[in-house]
């Protein structure tokens, strides 16, 4: 499959990646540097859900975030994205006496492996794993605190949406994460697979909140800025105008596209 996918990509007119990181991919390389675009995937501009009006969500879940400091992960419960490395970071957190509690919203291959490892790190209670919910992102501001401790990505639509929600982030320092979060003025940086280093992100929200909230409001002005979905579709509408007129132009003076 890797080695069709090298070959499509050498036979096409242009070539877009959703990060500047992914330029260095070494599939990428043969590619002439005319023809390879970096456009950041983008999201609708909308106001995230407010605390105080009735969110869509299931009663167990709405009981569930009332108690206690409430954590969230969102998307397919996977290897790649190290939830398990989340789970040992909030069983630390619990060990220190704080009153934790962990969602994962999403479904996967390893629901019940997850699961069970809450349980042998006795956090079993305070852990829930609700499968998929429609329009979940929407939801994402009924929680306090986001986190993507993800192996590998490429540029997550999740931060974007959390960004939006006005949640402070721990993410992984991988792919366009470092990036988008502004390389850590808009959300704490963790180092992949660092299950202290997640530990001490998560503390460091619950402990700091004026520094939070700074971080908070930077992200609200960046996704507004950089990563709405109008802002992608003018990117991708310059590079399919030029496909289609002159495939050899280069792109220098285009601020939305790294060539």
């Amino acid at each position: 499959y890797e080695w069709l996918d090298g070959l499509c990509l050498r036979r096409a007119d242009a070539v877009v990646v959703v990060n500047e990181a992914m330029t260095s991919h070494p599939r990428l390389r043969s590619i002439k540097p005319h023809r390879l675009h970096t456009i950041n995937n983008g999201i609708p501009q909308r106001e995230a859900l407010d605390r105080d009006s009735p969110p869509n969500l299931p009663q167990p879940i709405l009981d569930f975030v009332s108690q206690g400091t409430c954590i969230v992960a969102l998307g397919r419960l996977s290897a790649e994205k190290g939830l398990d490395i989340l789970l040992k970071a909030v069983a630390g957190l619990v060990l220190e006496g704080r009153d934790v509690r962990l969602v994962l919203l999403g479904d996967g291959p390893l629901r019940e492996e997850l699961q069970q490892l809450a349980e042998q790190l006795g956090i079993g209670q305070r852990v829930l794993l609700p499968g998929f919910l429609a329009d979940a992102p929407r939801l994402l501001s009924c929680f306090d605190i986001f986190a993507l401790p993800s192996l590998t990505e490429g540029l997550p639509m999740v931060v974007l949406e959390a960004m939006q929600a006005g949640l402070p982030i721990v993410a992984s320092k991988v792919g366009g994460i470092p990036q988008v979060l502004d390389h850590g003025a808009c959300g704490l940086l963790t180092p992949a697979g660092d299950v202290q280093a997640v530990s001490t992100g998560l503390r460091d929200i619950m402990e700091n909140k004026e520094r939070a909230a700074g971080r908070i409001r930077a992200a609200k002005a960046r996704v507004h800025q950089l990563y709405s979905s109008r802002t992608m579709a003018e990117g991708y509408l310059t590079v399919y105008q030029r496909v289609l007129g002159d495939p050899g132009k280069g792109c220098e003076n285009d601020p939305r596209i790294v060539c």
